[in-house]
């Protein structure tokens, strides 16, 4: 008993695949930019001006506002949701829905009976 108010209260955390992307491409751009900086380096020849052109090589390749765009487009999810009257209370889900393919819907019997009835399919794009 209870079981549902606690996973209500206190969801499984979600490991996205998405968050893994993510991390493998900003481990992807940091050896790349790495290894830019090291032939920018060596190629200069002098100490100070290598160091500071390898580090714009290094700005160059790993945008600094990476986190601030993700951010801000996941906000911008958030707010266009509410303006439709949707309220999101877990906006890292928002990924997961945008690469939905199918979504059921079991209104009837979720605490009084184990399973799920598909009574009505419909196929097709739907605009407002």
């Amino acid at each position: 008993k209870g079981d549902l108010i606690r996973t209500i209260l206190h969801p499984v955390p979600i490991k996205f695949i998405f968050d893994r992307h993510v991390t493998y491409f900003l481990f992807g751009m940091t050896f790349y930019a790495l290894l830019a900086f090291v032939i920018t380096f060596i190629f200069w020849g002098d100490f100070k001006r290598g160091l500071i052109n390898g580090l714009e090589v290094i700005s160059i390749i790993i945008p600094v506002v990476i986190p601030f765009v993700m951010s801000a487009a996941l906000i911008y999810a958030v707010l266009h949701l509410k303006e439709k009257g949707i309220h999101c209370i877990a906006p890292r889900r928002i990924i997961i829905a945008g690469s939905t393919q199918l979504l059921c819907f079991d209104k009837t019997g979720t605490l009084t009976q184990q399973g799920l009835s598909l009574e009505y399919a419909q196929l097709g794009y739907f605009s407002e």
